[in-house]
């Protein structure tokens, strides 16, 4: 099995992760974290490292979702999508071009989007770009989401129904794994 996890931050991508190998087995973690500033990338060329550092990650993530083998990448490529516009002033939406190029791997890996429709229920952490701005990283999620070429992808949210925060990881867990081994 060959599952992406996406969402803004706070929303248990980790824990997610932690419920899918308890449940699945072994799967090899790839955590996605923001690009890298390296002397590798410096060139004329009118994009920054960091594009080019991100574009070789990705091409380098999709080759390995056409491998065989079990994998979850914790953040991937629609993180790109979203951030890239709003913190690294260039257009991510090349990853969709990206997916094009990787037909088999779209057909094979499962997109998770975690979402929430409370977000009075999150905390700062610190860690985050901007947490005054998650609402708009949501929609922007909203937005890759909808444009990605995954095949079999699946938004969950984890606030839980009656406002009080959020739901259970057990429910959270139960309703990935459902979908997971359903495709529903």
């Amino acid at each position: 099995m060959k599952i992406i996890i996406e969402g803004i931050d706070r929303l248990g991508k980790d824990t997610l992760q932690s419920g899918i190998i308890n449940t699945f087995g072994y799967h090899h973690v790839i955590h996605y974290s923001s690009p890298k500033n390296t002397n590798f990338y410096k060139n004329d060329d009118g994009f920054d490292e960091q594009f080019w550092f991100q574009h070789d990650s990705f091409l380098n993530g999709f080759d390995l979702l056409e491998k065989d083998g079990k994998f979850i990448y914790n953040r991937f490529h629609l993180g790109e999508f979203v951030y890239s516009q709003r913190y690294r002033n260039y257009d991510g939406s090349y990853v969709f071009g990206i997916e094009k190029m990787f037909r088999r791997a779209c057909q094979n890996v499962k997109l998770i989007l975690l979402c929430t429709s409370n977000f009075d229920m999150m905390e700062d952490d610190g860690k985050s770009h901007d947490f005054s701005k998650r609402e708009l990283e949501q929609a922007d999620f909203y937005k890759a989401f909808e444009m990605s070429h995954v095949e079999h992808k699946y938004k969950v949210d984890v606030a839980a129904s009656d406002g009080s925060g959020y739901r259970s990881r057990e429910s959270i867990l139960d309703e990935v794994v459902t979908k997971l081994k359903n495709g529903d």
